[in-house]
């Protein structure tokens, strides 16, 4: 996302200074900008291995002379080309207190529960550890492209520190047949990019989605495209999402519940389903085993 502003710093209107100001996710900001500082990867890498969720930021000056009208014509790649970073923000987002209890209650009662986000994986990671979703007493392994002549595999998983590091050489090669084993194993993550690039080397994909437990840096299409695998599968699906971005996927799940941002009790009435009792989510998992995304 970009913007062009004009500042006057007090000077006389044709004194004032034109910018060109963008914001986005460090990967793509990235490739806007006309030098990239050292140590970037690894410090929103870092911030996002704490759980932060991380924007990049970025600025550039626009020549002098330029008038309105010429702002106006501006197209996206003059904007969003030789940009000077400006920094990260970084935001810390805390999970529900009641999240990890009700994820361990789905967990008991045979529910199989997956994070579908558009955050990045590093941070998709930390709160899949911390709300239960991944097991601390398990080891994470990420599904990655493997380096060219390297390994003898299209597709390696790597540990998340090595992901941390920009260390993407060779790792534990992939095998489909071994996908079972390694989820009983390991806690299994991978990205929307990389999702789409197994999917054009096996368009059968079900497999390696009944497999993963954390799907970060996923676009709208590609959440609907996993409850549509989920679904092909033969699994009952439930999606449960906060924002546009998860439409799509709420639409095919077989229940959509799509979350209010406010809690304010005027605007939420209790669903009666048990004997005139208000249900109650301990109750809907007793009912049968579906997956919750």
């Amino acid at each position: 996302m970009s913007v062009v502003v004009q500042v006057d710093d007090g000077e006389p209107i044709e004194q004032t200074s034109w910018y060109a100001l963008a914001k986005g996710s460090p990967e793509s900001i990235r490739s806007c900008l006309r030098e990239i500082p050292g140590e970037y990867d690894e410090r929103y890498r870092k911030l996002a291995m704490e759980g932060m969720r991380v924007i990049a930021l970025a600025v550039k000056r626009l020549p002098a002379e330029l008038t309105r009208s010429d702002a106006r014509r501006l197209n996206r790649n003059a904007i969003e080309s030789e940009l000077d970073f400006a920094g990260f923000a970084s935001f810390r987002c805390p999970a529900r207190a009641d999240s990890r209890a009700a994820i361990k209650m789905l967990r008991n009662s045979k529910h199989l529960v997956t994070m579908i986000t558009g955050d990045a994986l590093l941070t998709a990671l930390h709160v899949a550890l911390e709300t239960g979703i991944c097991s601390r007493r398990k080891k994470t392994l990420v599904l990655s492209r493997a380096p060219q002549s390297s390994c003898g595999s299209t597709f390696i998983w790597i540990k998340p520190s090595h992901f941390l590091r920009g260390k993407l050489d060779c790792g534990r090669g992939f095998v489909a047949e071994e996908l079972p084993s390694l989820r009983a194993e390991y806690n299994l993550a991978i990205t929307g990019d990389i999702l789409n690039d197994y999917r054009r080397f096996e368009p059968n994909s079900k497999s390696l989605v009944l497999s993963i437990q954390v799907f970060a840096r996923m676009i709208p299409s590609q959440k609907e495209s996993v409850i549509i695998d989920l679904k092909d599968a033969g699994l009952y699906c439930l999606m449960c999402g906060d924002g546009t971005n998860d439409v799509g996927a709420l639409k095919q799940a077989h229940v959509g519940v799509a979350l209010l941002q406010s809690t304010n009790s005027d605007h939420v009435s209790d669903t009666s389903l048990t004997e005139g009792r208000p249900a109650t989510s301990r109750y809907f998992a007793k009912q049968g085993h579906m997956r919750f995304l």
